[in-house]
């Protein structure tokens, strides 16, 4: 068989032989035309194709849905689960007479053993409940909670303190928080050292982190969110922004690509058929046609036919040589050998 491959052209009309029986009727050859369709599982199962709603994301970190709450830690105590479901490591440390209650994540008052002491009558312990001291002994009398002592303000007696404890004139233990307490007043504040309050910067320190650890500006070792903000995506310990996909996939056609927070993402397909993407040594990201080679067969008479990619061919078969009776001779007509 002899073939001529041609630039490019107008398909004409062509018939098929079999054998050396010409099959009329046929007006034109058909383009073959290959389709991609990343849902078909040639197994018969399910596919195991992965797509993410619009954003054709496949694989990879998910985008979060859920905004964590910065402050979470300013409430809590302990590991807990934070607003969005997610494991949060919070300080367990509560300060002087708190412990953290392990049921509800959060702080409680632990009243002091001895409260009582130097004290008598109707008093307010140091969680802010009310204590019966009793009366005095030796016949003192009971001056505004102590015993033959006029005790001095708790202003007095805490100047300079913004929680903590101090004692006053008449030896008494004194609680300089809100509401009586060793707290501050403002709850999720921390009572430091030197009995002065710190504002955590809790939600300042974990900005753009996730999943590690960070120290606060009050010295406390908090732990970020597992998850970033709404539409952001936790890439090690940094929160990413996602790129548009039309963005991710500026110059391709088609395919797999990598975002810039590093999620393989799904092109989507403008291949135009005959093209398909990846056909034709174009390449992951590319539209090509992979010929499946001359289209002759038995024709003859030097018309032009077309492949699957639609390139020419001229067929230039001689019916001597293809027909089994030789010396057939090509029918002009319908292209093809009659014996």
């Amino acid at each position: 068989m002899r073939w001529t491959r041609v630039v490019a052209g107008i398909a004409v009309s062509a018939s098929v032989l079999w054998g050396c029986t010409a099959i009329t009727g046929l007006d034109s050859l058909a383009l073959a035309t290959s389709v991609e369709d990343a849902s078909i599982d040639d197994s018969g199962g399910e596919s195991s194709t992965i797509v993410f709603s619009e954003a054709g994301l496949a694989d990879g970190p998910s985008t979060s849905i859920c905004t964590p709450d910065p402050n979470f830690c300013n409430t809590h105590c302990g590991s807990a689960k934070d607003n969005c479901g997610q494991p949060r490591t919070c300080p367990a440390d509560c300060g002087a007479s708190s412990t953290c209650d392990s049921a509800t994540h959060t702080c409680k008052c632990v009243a002091v053993t001895g409260f009582c002491s130097d004290r008598c009558g109707a008093e307010t312990d140091n969680c802010a409940r009310p204590v019966d001291c009793g009366a005095c002994d030796g016949g003192l009398t009971c001056n505004s909670g102590a015993c033959g002592c006029v005790p001095e303000s708790v202003g007095t007696a805490c100047a300079g303190k913004q929680c903590g404890s101090a004692t006053n004139n008449c030896n008494q233990t004194i609680y300089c928080g809100g509401s009586g307490s060793q707290s501050c007043a403002t709850a999720g504040d921390v009572c430091e050292s030197n009995d002065s309050c710190c504002t955590p910067n809790n939600g300042a320190a974990c900005a753009n982190k996730c999943n590690e650890s960070v120290v606060n500006n009050c010295g406390q070792t908090v732990g970020c969110p597992a998850t970033c903000p709404s539409g952001q995506v936790c890439v090690g310990t940094a929160c990413c922004v996602p790129d548009p996909l039309a963005t991710t996939c500026s110059g391709k056609a088609c395919g797999a690509a990598v975002n810039n927070c590093g999620q393989p993402v799904t092109c989507p397909n403008t291949c135009a058929a005959p093209n398909v993407c990846g056909g034709g040594g174009a390449g992951p990201n590319g539209c090509g046609c992979t010929s499946t080679g001359n289209p002759c067969g038995k024709m003859c008479g030097g018309n032009t036919v077309y492949d699957n990619c639609n390139n020419p061919y001229v067929c230039t078969e001689l019916c001597s040589d293809a027909c089994p009776c030789r010396g057939g001779t090509c029918s002009m007509t319908y292209h093809s050998c009659s014996c």
